[in-house]
């Protein structure tokens, strides 16, 4: 009996190898494997996909609440510069249609027109901290002065 299973064995090694050697068989092994080989590559990368879509997705709530912190922040600041800025300028007055010339001393010329003009004869150089002109670019009126005082009292 063993002489028959070696006989058995023997010749499906031959049809094997003969079958092995078809090209029609070839082609369809290889179809078959490229076929599983490019289902199971594609599960992979889908699950791939779906993870790095959902960690995009984290990352972006996280993105659209630090923004939200951000504009916060931002109109908080926008407010406290305001805030700065109006509290800077409580010393400080406006004067306008005064005219001048090219070389002045705008200090002078506001004591003048505190003096002369509107009768308030106390304020003194040493009240004003600063004064200057503005930028105009309208050519026909004056520039106005803007006079800062050293206190907000004086400036009362």
């Amino acid at each position: 009996m063993a002489g028959r299973q070696v006989e058995i064995v023997q010749q499906w090694e031959e049809r094997i190898t003969a079958l092995l050697q078809s090209e029609s068989v070839l082609r369809n092994i290889v179809a078959f494997l490229t076929s599983a080989v490019v289902k199971v590559a594609v599960e992979e990368l889908k699950g791939m996909l779906d993870t790095d879509l959902e960690e995009m997705r984290k990352l972006n709530t996280e993105i659209k609440s630090s923004n939200e912190v951000l504009e916060k922040i931002k109109y908080e600041l926008a407010l406290a510069a305001d805030g700065l800025e109006q509290y800077q300028c409580h010393c400080s007055i406006q004067i306008f249609t005064v005219l001048g010339s090219e070389k002045e001393n705008t200090d002078n010329l506001v004591l003048s027109v505190f003096c002369e003009k509107l009768g308030i004869p106390h304020v003194l150089l040493i009240d004003v901290d600063r004064s200057h002109r503005v930028r105009n670019n309208n050519v026909v009126k004056p520039r106005q002065i803007i006079v800062k005082f050293m206190s907000y009292n004086m400036r009362n």
